[in-house]
């Protein structure tokens, strides 16, 4: 039996803690990560010490959960949201844009030259 988002992070009436409930975690990475049967984030409301967040590439991400994790979460100061952003609405987009321009906080995201490079890159070698 594979394990659920929430009981990996919150305790399960099992022997071992989730790792909401470790004291330190200051990084986790959920690069890659399918979102698509995980609605609900909050489970991670709890993590003080959290700092680094990064779901570059994830699939199936809900921005709206991304925001409301981030105004729970005092402590996070850096956030990588590759891949994910520009799916989301501009609303979004938006939000987490402002939480960016606050000293000290970090937003990673796709620079629009970037991508543009990726595409003729991509189109280059379909053409070989």
């Amino acid at each position: 039996m594979i394990p659920s988002f929430e009981s990996l992070l919150i305790y399960d009436g099992s022997l071992r803690d989730g790792l909401a409930e470790i004291f330190g975690v200051k990084s986790l990475d959920f690069s890659r990560v399918n979102f698509a049967d995980i609605l609900d984030l909050s489970a991670m409301n709890s993590m003080d010490d959290l700092e680094e967040l990064v779901f570059a590439d994830a699939t199936n991400l809900d921005g709206d959960e991304v925001v409301k994790l981030l105004s729970e979460l005092d402590s996070l100061n850096y956030l990588d949201v590759t891949g994910a952003f520009l799916g989301w609405d501009q609303g979004i987009q938006d939000e987490l844009l402002a939480w960016d321009n606050i000293e000290g906080n970090t937003l990673v995201v796709p620079e629009p030259i970037t991508l543009a490079l990726f595409g003729i890159g991509g189109l280059l070698l379909r053409k070989r």
